[in-house]
């Protein structure tokens, strides 16, 4: 039985859009996308002086997200999600270009704040001092050192921090939609947001750190010669999907599938776990280390990678103050909609731990006042504008409750093809209109508490960075 297409390479590998056209559908996507280049911009300027091993963390947050981002698109049990159209993007318009950059732009942003804070109040007190001397010193004693491990789990939690605002607004402002009843999924924080989003965030950005830093330093070493650049590039941008993908394992499945335990106590533990690594690296570094210091690789201020970051974050709080998601709309490939009974009742079957979970292959269209999805021809130029309901299904034998849609079908913009309609037109819903959560005032407490933060720590790696006693243990 043919189900949703993983890659849709259909036209051309690139595709280009009308910015004008863009702007008018959903301005609050083109920001976006600008301020993702802008800082994914910054990031590359700082990798680039810092040397080789900067360079080789970028490009492998790169190679990482297409690694990443390619296998979702093609694996069924993880395409549950579809962009928006996007100025620019690869595989035919699924892939966008911002997502490309998203990665590097996230990851290293995170690692360069970690690195920071560490640093700075290694600085500050003598039992993490030596937290502040990763970037500019090379382990004489090791690939993987104890100072790395902190760092990285610090980046993890950072990532799933910034990724707070960008996760809540997205599908609200049609950025992209989540599949509605994928078991991996479901389980929400506030109206929009996947609970598995953060722990995803977290286990990835640290396992990309920390393999990322240890193929550099490996890299680096006398007997790797000159192009030992490319094997660690390599190993730095593959790697890290199966170590997250095994944290992931640890912290989410087996506990969820096995034992119903709710997504938000396995995000829980998961952050737990990694406050408890920094805590004890901190107290096994209480005592200070000497390290050789390696002159290939250049302290450089990220303080304009985190003002970029800062101003990135901003935009979401500007969005739930001044967007109308009524008005926006968005024009493409999105989630198939089944027009046809029987394509409505399509169903897809999962692997789980805990027994067999099924998702719906597509959407079904549902009339104003029906109580159930049927039927409903979607015609091109058609302007009425139709919900959409997706089946309750059980993950494996945990009870889901219904997720609401934040968007409706206005009309289709392709003939369907059996009883499916690929390409369509997405338009907002009203603040509100998915119960309290979702209302502007609810929505604005929801990105500007993580704002908030975000703006707070990069202050304190600021002052920490510029402080006299950091100064001071810099010509030590």
């Amino acid at each position: 039985m043919e189900g949703p297409p993983r890659l849709d390479a259909s036209s051309t590998f690139l595709v280009w859009r009308d910015p004008v056209e863009a702007w008018e559908e959903n301005w609050t996507f083109v920001v976006l996308q600008l301020a993702m280049f802008a800082l994914a911009t910054a990031t590359l300027v700082h990798a680039l002086r810092v040397g080789r091993a900067g360079l080789l963390l970028w490009l492998a947050a790169v190679g990482h997200g297409l690694f990443v981002e390619g296998f979702c698109y093609a694996l069924p049990e993880l395409d549950n999600f579809h962009h928006g159209r996007a100025l620019v993007a690869i595989f035919g318009g699924r892939m966008p270009g911002y997502v490309v950059v998203l990665y590097p732009a996230f990851y290293y942003s995170a690692a360069q704040l970690a690195s920071m804070l560490l640093g700075g109040l290694g600085s500050q007190f003598s039992g993490l001092r030596a937290l502040g001397r990763r970037r500019r010193e090379a382990s004489s004693e090791g690939v993987v050192d104890v100072e790395l491990v902190a760092t990285a789990a610090l980046t993890g939690l950072l990532t799933a921090l910034v990724d707070v605002p960008y996760d809540a607004m997205g599908p609200k402002l049609l950025h992209w939609s989540w599949h509605p009843d994928d078991p991996n999924v479901f389980e929400r924080t506030g109206p929009f947001i996947p609970t598995t989003s953060f722990i995803f965030h977290i286990t990835f950005a640290a396992s990309w750190l920390l393999v990322g830093a240890a193929a550099s330093r490996v890299a680096r070493m006398p007997c790797c010669g000159k192009l030992g650049w490319i094997p660690a590039l390599l190993v730095a941008s593959l790697l890290p999907f199966p170590l997250g993908v095994m944290q992931i394992q640890l912290f989410y499945v087996v506990p969820h599938d096995l034992a119903c335990v709710p997504t938000a106590t396995c995000l829980a533990a998961a952050v737990g776990a990694y406050l408890v690594v920094i805590v004890l690296c901190a107290w096994w570094l209480r005592g200070g280390v000497t390290r050789r210091v390696d002159p290939s690789i250049r302290r450089v201020s990220a303080l304009p990678v985190l003002a970029l970051l800062s101003v990135f974050s901003c935009c979401f709080v500007a969005f739930a103050a001044l967007a109308d998601p009524a008005g926006l709309s968005d024009t493409g490939v999105h989630l198939p909609v089944a027009v046809s009974e029987e394509a409505c009742s399509r169903t897809e079957t999962m692997l789980s731990l805990g027994g067999v979970a099924t998702k719906s292959m597509h959407l079904c269209s549902l009339p104003d006042g029906a109580s159930s999805g049927g039927p409903l021809p979607l015609r091109p130029g058609d302007r009425s504008s139709f919900p959409l309901v997706g089946h309750t299904l059980p993950a494996a034998h945990c009870a889901m409750p219904e997720v609401p849609h934040p968007f409706r079908v206005a009309n289709s913009a392709s003939e369907a093809q059996a009883g499916v309609i690929r390409k369509w037109t997405m338009i907002g819903t009203e603040w509100g209109a998915e119960g309290p959560a979702s209302t502007r005032a609810a929505m604005l407490m929801v990105v500007c508490w993580p704002v908030a933060l975000m703006l707070t720590t990069v202050l304190a790696a600021w002052s920490l960075d510029r402080s006299p006693s950091l100064a001071h243990s810099k010509s030590d």
